[in-house]
């Protein structure tokens, strides 16, 4: 794993940095068809066949957030439903399973999520810099796009974080139920459970990048597109020569 986000950081910086027709100087590359000459060959080897093992890295990361996320929303309704102390209680080890589950999945995707939020922010950015000094070509018009999968990724975060969340309100509708005098049991151990749950409940779970500094979710991609918008007005209204 560890092999496999230091070959994927290479190939996506390496075919930006490599790329001979910038209109930037980019030392220590070498100018004209040498560098562009040298920098296609970089690309033929290190960026075109890690597409696929990207792509379902991609995939696989998408994936299992979604699945999390649903098998919260599943133990969110079960806990609304309990009407009795074990059906709370076996909810409430499946939940434990869960955050367990969720910690440890995150914990391997990190380093792997990282190195793709890197390549899909900072593509993009490189690629637009490069089409407002009008080098615009397939490399950029590929790369610009990247922020799509990106934006897909903070709305399976936020999913995930939602659905960790409404465990807590699940948790204080069955309390709730407990409390219904038509309910012959009032059961204080129960209680105990649906507060522990509830406190646990308001720890989200999310995925996070770069050491747990930044989570995926819309407030980040909100950010992060408004960081681009600044960016490309500044070099829209910048002066010519700048």
């Amino acid at each position: 794993m560890q092999a496999w986000s230091v070959v994927a950081a290479f190939s996506v910086v390496a075919p930006v940095v490599f790329q001979g027709r910038l209109a930037m100087g980019m030392w220590p590359w070498f100018p004209g068809t040498l560098g562009l000459g040298l920098g296609g060959l970089v690309q033929a080897v290190s960026a075109y066949p890690m597409a696929f093992p990207v792509y379902a890295a991609f995939i696989l990361t998408w994936s299992l957030t979604e699945a999390l996320a649903a098998l919260f929303l599943v133990a969110g309704d079960r806990l609304a439903l309990s009407t009795n102390r074990r059906q709370v209680q076996e909810v409430a080890h499946r939940h434990a399973d869960l955050c367990h589950l969720s910690k440890a999945v995150a914990a391997l995707l990190e380093n792997q999520l990282t190195v793709m939020t890197v390549g899909m922010l900072l593509t993009p950015a490189l690629s637009t810099v490069m089409a407002v000094k009008g080098t615009f070509d397939v490399f950029c018009a590929t790369s610009i796009p990247f922020l799509l999968p990106f934006y897909i990724m903070c709305r399976a975060g936020e999913r995930l974080e939602d659905a960790s969340r409404s465990m807590s309100q699940a948790a204080y509708t069955c309390f709730s139920n407990s409390l219904d005098p038509h309910r012959a049991s009032d059961d204080t151990r129960e209680h105990r459970v649906l507060l522990v749950m509830m406190t646990r409940a308001a720890r989200q779970t999310s995925m996070e990048v770069f050491r747990g500094t930044v989570r995926y979710n819309l407030h980040t991609c909100h950010e992060a597109f408004k960081s681009w918008y600044s960016m490309l007005q500044y070099l829209l209204n910048a002066p010519d020569g700048s």
